[in-house]
């Protein structure tokens, strides 16, 4: 007998959600910076920690993770 556990996705924040929104429309951590009115250095850090909670270690997967399971629409 095999007890199957629920796919926890990841708690991202409400900042996080954007930050990979606006990186799933292409948009570059200088970019997204000037549009949420923060530096490029915490943008940095938040695309740190989407790669850490999606176990991604890149842009695009960490996009494809976010839209394939429903985190963020685009």
């Amino acid at each position: 007998l095999q007890i199957f556990q629920p796919f926890n996705l990841p708690n991202l924040t409400e900042r996080e959600k954007q930050i990979l929104t606006w990186m799933a429309l292409g948009k570059s951590n200088a970019d997204i910076a000037d549009i949420l009115g923060i530096s490029i250095h915490t943008v940095g850090t938040y695309t740190r920690r989407i790669f850490v909670k999606t176990n991604t270690n890149n842009r695009t997967s960490a996009a494809l993770y976010g839209i394939s399971n429903g985190l963020i629409n685009v």
